[in-house]
């Protein structure tokens, strides 16, 4: 009876430990599936296709612009949006930023256009449209932001994409098209990701070492000048003296291209850097 009693007792521990490795095991499995995306992460992966245009009874000339959103990065219960504004008006509000609460504060006419879209295999294609474009107003060069809401009003914007009616070249546009260009840019973007990432590691090593390079020259630079003038000063022929002043000229030449080097390498990957984003 004793030994059964112990039996259970080692049972119900094992059961016991068993159950709280579990919960343990479930909190984690939520834990990762809880796991979400910020409005700046998911604005990031957004990508802009392409603007067409077209004219339709239903809608006048319209200008849409066509974005994608890739299903890894879509959340679900956020707000997603265009708004809409003349160029011009980037200047003339200084506007480069807060586009919804500048709107709001200022009455600054900027619309605000809302698409469902429909779903890919990989992602989600929205289209935003400003509708009924008067004539008068085909040349007018609009920016489109997209941005990103959720529901705590933090808000993320993509930089702005530009395009007139008249400038816009596609209209009849398949799905499978669209797709296809949603692929093509997302490709670019992943490249371009990639060489900003190198350049701003390289531009972080170059500042990193920059100083000790210039130390590195100018010890070099110490160390030949020493060199010439035990030579200049040894030297007892016409011949010697002459093959030392040649030699103090390359010294010369030497520290400009070693200078010139340290100081414009870091400015050339900043350079590259900036080619590269921009």
């Amino acid at each position: 009876m004793r030994k059964q009693s112990i039996h259970r007792q080692l049972y119900l521990i094992i059961f016991a430990l068993l159950a709280i490795l579990s919960c343990f095991g479930t909190g984690i499995s939520i834990a990762k599936a809880e796991t979400r995306y910020t409005v700046d992460e998911v604005a990031e992966s957004i990508v802009f296709i392409t603007f067409k245009k077209g004219s339709s009874e239903e809608r006048g000339n319209y200008l849409c612009a066509s974005f994608f959103f890739p299903k890894e990065t879509f959340e679900e219960d956020y707000e997603y949006g265009v708004a809409v504004f003349p160029e011009k008006y980037i200047a003339k509000y200084e506007l480069y930023g807060d586009y919804i609460a500048r709107k709001e504060s200022e009455g600054i006419a900027i619309s605000l256009s809302f698409s469902s879209g429909g779903w890919l295999d990989d992602g989600k294609l929205c289209n935003y449209n400003i509708i009924n474009i008067p004539e008068k107003g085909l040349s007018m060069r609009l920016a489109y932001v997209m941005f990103v809401r959720n529901s705590d009003g933090e808000v993320a914007y993509k930089e702005p994409v530009i395009s007139s009616f008249e400038e816009a070249i596609l209209e009849d546009v398949s799905i499978d098209e669209l797709a296809s260009m949603a692929k093509n840019r997302q490709r670019e973007m992943e490249t371009d990701k990639n060489f900003k990432s190198i350049t701003k590691n390289l531009s972080e090593l170059i500042d990193s070492i920059w100083i000790y390079l210039v130390i590195g020259c100018s010890a070099v630079v110490v160390i030949w000048g020493a060199y010439i003038g035990i030579r200049l000063a040894i030297a007892k022929k016409n011949e010697q003296k002459a093959d030392t002043q040649g030699i103090v000229k390359r010294l010369v030449i030497g520290i400009v291209v070693m200078f010139v080097l340290a100081g414009a390498l870091p400015l050339l990957v900043k350079g590259l850097a900036a080619w590269i984003g921009g």
